[in-house]
């Protein structure tokens, strides 16, 4: 295997060969018609020569001699310059190269176009807040009763029983309980007692107030009767 520069040095060597074959081409390419010429040249020369030669002159006989001296000069001198022309090989005229043309300068560059300004934005549109429904309005309180006692029955016979209870118990009854009072314990007594009623037994003919305290301060109260018979 060659070194590298061994091979640029072949690669160049190779190039240049071929640039002396082509130049060499040239220069005969060049050559062969000015040989051509030349060679035509002095074939007609040397025609013209044999010509003159062979042609007899009808000078009078007192000047011949005064005349071949000049002749001879005339055809020697013309001769010289034609042969001069013929023998000497014209030298190939090398071809200048003609200039490149200049090449044109650079046109200018356009000016950037100016970007046109961005367009601004458009803001976005508030988005509509919903409207709150209005709080529907509480019911209306119904009107406050006030508390009262029923009795069943209100009369009734010795040895029956009487039921005694609140309508329109208030929630505090839960809470602070009721008491429970009986005015003529002869007439009735209070036999059980309940959250918001009581059990009354008849022992005899008469009347009795039972009275249920609510809450410490609200008093309700109802009347009870006793009879001998049934009513």
């Amino acid at each position: 295997m060659l070194p590298k520069k061994y091979k640029s040095l072949i690669k160049y060597g190779s190039i240049i060969l071929t640039l002396l074959l082509i130049l060499t081409a040239a220069e005969f390419l060049i050559r062969r018609p000015v040989m051509y010429q030349i060679e035509s040249n002095s074939h007609a020369v040397s025609s013209s020569i044999g010509t003159q030669e062979s042609e007899p002159t009808f000078a009078p006989a007192s000047s011949s001699e005064d005349s071949k001296p000049e002749s001879k000069t005339q055809a020697s001198e013309s001769r010289i310059p034609e042969t001069t022309s013929s023998c000497s090989p014209s030298e190939p005229q090398e071809e200048t190269p003609s200039p490149a043309p200049a090449s044109s300068a650079d046109p200018p560059a356009p000016a950037p176009e100016p970007e046109p300004p961005p367009e601004p934005m458009p803001e976005p549109a508030p988005e509509p807040k919903p409207e709150s429904a209005p709080e529907p309005e509480p019911d209306p309180l119904p009107p406050a009763t006030n508390p009262t006692l029923w009795a069943s029955p209100q009369t009734a016979a010795v040895g029956s029983t009487i039921s005694v209870g609140i309508s329109n118990a208030p929630s505090s009854i839960y809470t602070s309980g009721v008491t429970w009072a009986n005015s003529n314990a002869y007439v009735v007594k209070i036999s059980s007692y309940g959250l918001d009623s009581i059990q009354l037994q008849a022992l005899e003919p008469g009347s009795s107030i039972i009275t249920a305290t609510l809450g410490g301060s609200n008093s309700i109260s109802i009347s009870v009767y006793v009879t001998n018979e049934n009513p």
